[in-house]
């Protein structure tokens, strides 16, 4: 199985990649941090990271000045962390072993991220 969930990491200041006021679960409360999205392998053996990406708020991508001195490349755009998932699913799919995908509700209501 695979397991989709994001995290989110307090960090001060404001020059690390996507650091910004946003909802970190770790303190349950709007802090200044980074949010990044991991996927997970499950199985009877037992657990492993197989895949993340950083979330960037749109503070971040809209404001590209800011992106070189912290390492993010042009290319990299605003992605909603749906759209962070499902795009690391794509990655997996025929490499992993994997007959299930699970994730919290913030992942499901967007039936094209389940199709």
């Amino acid at each position: 199985m695979l397991v989709v969930d994001e995290s989110g990491i307090p960090k001060k200041g404001t020059k690390s990649a996507g650091v910004a006021p946003q909802y970190c679960g770790a303190r349950n409360t709007v802090v200044n941090c980074q949010v990044g999205v991991f996927v997970a392998y499950v199985s009877t053996r037992g657990t492993a990271l197989v895949d993340r990406e950083l979330y960037l708020p749109k503070g971040w991508t809209e404001h590209r000045e800011r992106c070189p001195e912290a390492g993010i490349p042009e290319q990299v755009g605003f992605a909603c962390n749906q759209q962070l998932a499902a795009k690391m699913l794509a990655r997996l799919v025929g490499r992993v072993p994997a007959g299930w995908v699970a994730a919290d509700a913030a992942y499901g209501p967007d039936t094209w991220l389940r199709a």
